[in-house]
């Protein structure tokens, strides 16, 4: 699908979604209708990687309740250090009323936490100070993006993601009196999501950065949303640009996740496996119902090749498969 010049509305007055489409960066104004639905979802989720920790940052809300946590798991130690908050009721004090390429900066504080997220149009920030963390993460914002608008059914539902892995990125993480390095093999990636989905829901998102010789290949996947199994988040990222991928198939079992998954393409042009190592597994209770999230964080292995022919085998590289069931 083509790309046109500018922005535009993502809603209508009634809140539906105009167009169905996806870009290599954010061409729509969120225009979050005056009287939004009960059912509205607004998050931003930055994350570094590597395979000795993850970092994350959770900002948002959906229906049953509102979220800001900090999160650090150890795969050493197998340990969770989280400091943040939850809300029942958040009203609109966690709302998101931006696209997110508009610059913008949202702070959250309290006795425990002091959170901010910032993007200035060239670089984006991440601040965090609790009795836990200190850490400074500073991504410039270079490169494509992949970003999908989809509809769901006739009501005015619709999702829109936008998902970007940053090539470079710098900063500290300091937890206690221990140093969580941001070493080569590490990965920074942004999800910021917008929308109104129904009660049930199920989403993969695999994600993952590589250094080669030539420079950086990067790899966007999930499961797909919407009618269209042409404007997806899957896409393929060499030295910043953008390379769109159709359909991508995971194959897993879903009785156990950490057993071996395999990923493909109708394009064939990703043979990969990937063997889960650390399972982050979360259950979230909401008001009236619950969110089931698998991270899986391991190793891929396989073969990945480019629009132009090139090919390019990854071995025993970080990676990340997010699996997740909700209804709420």
């Amino acid at each position: 699908m083509s790309e046109e010049n500018g922005r535009q509305p993502m809603l209508t007055d009634r809140g539906r979604l105009w167009e169905s489409r996806w870009a290599s960066r954010d061409v729509f104004e969120y225009n979050k209708p005056l009287r939004p639905s009960s059912r509205l979802r607004e998050w931003e989720c930055y994350r570094v990687s590597n395979p000795r920790f993850t970092f994350q940052v959770y900002y948002g809300h959906g229906p049953g309740g509102g979220r800001v946590a900090v999160t650090l798991v150890d795969f050493d130690t197998g340990e969770k250090y989280v400091s943040g908050k939850r809300f029942r009721f958040p009203g609109d004090s966690l709302d998101l009323d931006f696209s997110p390429g508009e610059p913008h900066t949202l702070k959250y504080e309290d006795d425990g936490l002091f959170l901010s997220i910032s993007y200035d149009g060239a670089v984006r920030q991440v601040t965090v100070r609790s009795d836990r963390f200190d850490a400074e993460l500073i991504f410039p914002d270079t490169g494509d993006a992949i970003a999908v608008a989809v509809p769901f059914g006739k009501y005015a539902r619709f999702l829109y993601q936008y998902k970007k892995v940053f090539p470079e990125f710098s900063g500290h993480i300091h937890m206690h009196k221990l140093d969580y390095r941001l070493t080569e093999d590490t990965a920074a990636a942004l999800s910021s999501d917008r929308g109104v989905l129904p009660f049930s829901t199920s989403r993969i998102w695999a994600v993952g950065g590589f250094r080669t010789e030539d420079g950086y290949l990067a790899l966007n996947l999930g499961e797909d949303f919407g009618p269209d199994e042409e404007i997806t988040e899957n896409a393929l990222f060499f030295n910043g640009k953008l390379q769109k991928l159709g359909k991508v198939y995971f194959k897993y079992r879903e009785d156990d996740l950490r057993q071996p998954w395999r990923i493909s393409d109708e394009q064939r042009r990703l043979h990969l496996e990937f063997y889960p190592t650390f399972d982050n597994y979360e259950r979230i209770g909401y008001l009236g119902g619950e969110e089931k999230i698998h991270q899986l964080f391991g190793k891929i292995y396989g073969k990945v090749k480019l629009s132009d022919g090139a090919e390019y085998i990854l071995e025993n590289n970080h990676f990340v498969i997010e699996q997740a069931e909700e209804r709420r």
